[in-house]
């Protein structure tokens, strides 16, 4: 109501001498019109494109200690989106027989990988490398797959519905068409991007943001190291000095010091994200086959994505985090205990044309091509790594099926 309108009204009483009662239900009539004039303080604001109401903002919550992560300005994260998101990763309406999800070779109480060899599609098929974790996506910005063949997650969520190999939808289309057809997915879109069309692009979206939340930093480590609310045994500390340690001997008495030289890789402990953050030392070759030349190489991995003869054999570079949920290792799991992983190490792996710098150095071949670790250090060293498991993470119910 207009100030002038309420200047009328007040005269217009006046002069027309109410009584007190009429005065009163008067003023009580005016106080509320003008009060229903005023927005509601609980009503999102609209987007000016589609005139729906705007997604809530999540803030991401970075673990202390923990580097900053990058995260996509094209893609917030939001309460509606990653509700949809996890609805569509746990949901096999995805797949073209609605048998399998993303969670069928993602689980929960493995980190979100699986302890099996490789992976079955709907159709039988075998995959040919090891499902990878997800977990700290928001750190790892350098590519997905074991060779880095998607950038973003937005791209890694679209292949696996359409791969002939996994869910094998023909067509994305046609499993737009199912997500059209439900019950509550047409809301569930509109709620979290402003718009009644389903696309593949809004539902790789959606994916990505609730696969970007789930954040593995509540191990004993981290309570040990980060936190200071509890204390590594004398096992676990020796394990964490010879993760950072590189073998040496000394020029002098010529004795050596074993070393498990872990960090040039899997990235410092100081970081606290045991994960590369950079390409160069994202994608390696570990020495796991012999070859005199590039063409021996059974899979060339990283260098399919980018090539060049100084990728072939390379492969991304996991993290360490939960490693001992995630047996057996390497991409193509050949490795089925932590044992068997160190041992490989400790021996030098094998000797290739891109074989690492650090495995192919002098100063490696100078101590014989090994790390020395005795039984002892490699005793030490994986109850080090046992102690970056995170529990939470493994049942953490924001993590979990929605549909349970």
């Amino acid at each position: 109501m207009k100030n002038t309108e309420l200047f009328s009204a007040f005269t217009c009483i006046s002069n027309s001498m109410r009584k007190c009662f009429g005065f009163s239900a008067f003023c009580l009539m005016l106080f509320l019109q003008v009060t229903s004039c005023k927005p509601d303080d609980t009503e999102k604001p609209a987007d000016p494109k589609t005139n729906n109401p705007v997604a809530t903002l999540v803030e991401f919550k970075k673990p202390k200690g923990f580097p900053n992560p990058v995260l996509p300005k094209d893609n917030p994260l939001t309460e509606e989106g990653i509700l949809l998101g996890r609805m569509l990763f746990y949901d096999p309406i995805l797949s073209a027989d609605s048998s399998m999800s993303c969670s069928t070779c993602h689980k929960q109480e493995n980190a979100f990988a699986t302890n099996n060899t490789f992976e079955k599609g709907i159709h039988g098929n075998l995959g040919t490398r090891s499902s990878m974790p997800i977990f700290n996506q928001g750190w790892s910005n350098i590519g997905l797959f074991w060779d880095g063949r998607s950038k973003t997650m937005e791209e890694q969520a679209v292949e696996p519905v359409i791969n002939p190999e996994e869910m094998a939808s023909k067509r994305w289309e046609d499993v737009i068409l199912k997500l059209k057809r439900h019950t509550s997915y047409p809301s569930l879109y509109e709620k979290a991007f402003g718009t009644k069309e389903i696309t593949k692009e809004l539902s790789a979206k959606a994916i990505a943001q609730f696969l970007r939340t789930i954040v593995s930093a509540s191990s004993k480590y981290d309570s040990a190291m980060r936190l200071n609310t509890a204390t590594l045994t004398a096992s676990e500390q020796r394990g964490l000095m010879l993760y950072d340690r590189d073998p040496a001997m000394n020029e002098f008495t010529g004795e050596i010091t074993s070393g498990g030289s872990c960090n040039h890789c899997h990235g410092s402990a100081s970081l606290h994200v045991f994960q590369p953050m950079d390409e160069f030392s994202g994608y390696r070759n570990n020495g796991l086959d012999s070859a005199e030349t590039i063409g021996d190489f059974k899979d060339i991995g990283y260098a399919k994505v980018k090539p060049g003869v100084e990728n072939y054999g390379k492969f991304k570079v996991p993290s360490l985090r939960n490693i001992a949920l995630t047996a057996p290792y390497m991409h193509d799991s050949r490795f089925k205990t932590l044992e068997e992983v160190i041992d490989h190490y400790n021996n030098g792996g094998h000797k290739s044309p891109t074989i690492d710098i650090e495995m192919a150095s002098k100063r490696y071949k100078n101590l014989g091509g090994t790390l020395h670790l005795s039984e002892q250090d490699k005793k030490d060293l994986i109850a080090f790594l046992k102690s970056l498991t995170d529990y939470n993470l493994t049942t953490n119910p924001a993590y979990s099926s929605p549909f349970k």
